[in-house]
């Protein structure tokens, strides 16, 4: 792609489930065989179906895809799932199909499933010079690996593949922009150690008087010990209200319209989701009501 091209979408990596559901209440007895039918969708497919010639992230004839880069046709946004977590050859695809969309679409940014915050901090460490496939995986946190970013991408080969490729493509005329659209509070490495120190230095960086209330304290030991690493899964309820009302302020700081960079770590509208995605994390984790979606598309969006 020449420098003048148009930045025009983002690439969505997502998991994608299927679930049969089962009736109930039927009849025990054994129901009489039947001749089984071709669903018309599996005849559709099959007369339709444009199969790939490789799945392999190296080969760059691209002939192979021009059904797909048809569907694409303009959209803004593609979402790439996968049926499961643990198949190399559906992420050798994956990595593939980016190295497409990016080279002959135009497609600028890569949405991850991973947590908001530590997808941005990768990010940042990579704008200073460090390999987002190496800051991905950071030191394994009491014997245990917390990867900074989802394990499928950071922690097998083939999932790596499309980290390898956002570090080739970094200082290029025309990079692959590196986000993403999780709830935070995965348990990352970085977010255990970088996040609750980079939003204090934030805060205070505005001159806000959070840092300074009653409550703060205890926000940051329940973010740290509850809500990123479960060390202590059941704070007591006058802890988990202290965290709250601390969440509340911070929401009401952060999220109305104001002057904004936009670009972590300071952006007032990013921290607004970071937290708001903690707050989810934790009253999903103490059995409230579940928003993790809506948090996910803010997110998104």
């Amino acid at each position: 792609m020449p420098a003048s091209t148009v930045r025009r979408g983002c690439i969505v990596f997502s998991f994608l489930s299927l679930v049969a559901c089962s009736g109930g209440g039927g009849s025990s007895s054994t129901p009489a065989p039947v001749t089984p039918t071709e669903a018309p969708e599996i005849t559709w497919v099959k007369q339709n179906a444009q199969p790939f010639s490789s799945s392999d992230p190296s080969d760059t004839d691209y002939s192979d895809l021009a059904a797909f880069g048809n569907a694409v046709a303009n959209a803004r946004i593609v979402a790439l799932a996968e049926p499961d977590h643990g198949s190399g050859t559906v992420f050798n695809m994956k990595t593939r199909l980016v190295k497409y969309l990016h080279e002959q679409k135009g497609f600028d940014v890569l949405i991850m499933e991973s947590s908001l915050f530590s997808t941005n901090r990768v990010w940042q460490q990579s704008l200073a010079g460090q390999n987002v496939d190496d800051v991905a995986v950071g030191p394994p946190v009491s014997g245990v690996s917390q990867p900074s970013i989802f394990f499928m991408y950071s922690m097998s080969s083939q999932g790596r593949k499309v980290l390898q490729y956002i570090d080739a493509q970094r200082t290029t005329a025309h990079p692959l922009i590196l986000s993403s659209m999780g709830p935070s509070g995965t348990g990352a490495y970085n977010e255990i150690n970088d996040l609750l120190p980079m939003l204090e230095t934030f805060l205070n960086s505005r001159s806000s008087s959070i840092p300074a209330s009653s409550d703060w304290n205890t926000y940051k030991d329940v973010t740290l010990n509850s809500v990123i690493t479960s060390q202590n899964p059941n704070p007591s309820q006058s802890n988990i209200n202290g965290f709250h009302s601390i969440s509340d302020q911070l929401v009401s700081e952060l999220c109305p319209a104001q002057a904004d960079t936009h670009v972590f770590p300071d952006s007032p509208g990013l921290w607004c989701l970071v937290v708001k995605g903690l707050r989810s994390t934790g009253d999903t984790k103490w059995g409230l009501p579940y928003t993790g979606e809506q948090v996910a598309a803010d997110n998104f969006k």
